[in-house]
């Protein structure tokens, strides 16, 4: 497919965006919305707005997710396969441009989880339970940044050593 124009893109299982390849969202009313596992070597680009919901996102090595700045769900886990764990936002050596947009974890159907990324700018914990934790791998050094506000709706987040901080500059 060349391009598609003007309309919602809805996948009912997984998505691969392919070395290469582009996906992306004509305007802001224009949605990609995929029910499992989204991988990403070319580019996703929801960058023209919008809000999106994902299974699970994986950003390969020489992957690009260009967010919204709107919001990005993520409402399951990845399926572990290649020999990952089951991590709902993974980042394998891509690249996140977060467009000073929101990332949402859970929306309530995910548990336990792991995410690995450096930075993102807002960012929502909606876990299943009060007592579910997103543990939290940093893609690079020891530090996790919040260019905006960390909000904790429900679940916990802690990271992967007790070595690692967290930087937030907004609010928590």
């Amino acid at each position: 497919i060349k391009q598609i124009r003007d309309c919602d893109i809805t996948v009912a299982n997984d998505l691969t965006v392919g070395t290469g390849a582009t996906l992306s969202n004509e305007g802001d009313v224009n949605t990609i919305t995929v029910t499992a596992d989204v991988d990403v070597t070319g580019t996703l680009n929801t960058s023209a707005g919008g809000d999106h919901s994902f299974g699970s996102l994986t950003i390969n090595s020489g992957g690009t997710y260009n967010a919204t700045s709107g919001t990005t769900t993520i409402v399951s886990e990845g399926d572990g396969s290649g020999g990952t764990q089951h991590y709902a936002w993974y980042n394998d050596a891509g690249t996140f441009i977060h467009n000073n947009g929101k990332v949402v974890i859970g929306t309530g159907s995910i548990g336990d989880t792991l995410v690995e990324e450096s930075a993102f700018y807002d960012f929502d914990i909606h876990t299943s339970s009060a007592g579910a934790d997103i543990v939290w791998h940093s893609k690079t050094g020891n530090t996790v940044t919040f260019y905006g506000n960390l909000d904790m709706t429900q679940g916990r987040i802690r990271p992967n050593t007790p070595t690692d901080a967290f930087t937030i500059h907004g609010n928590l």
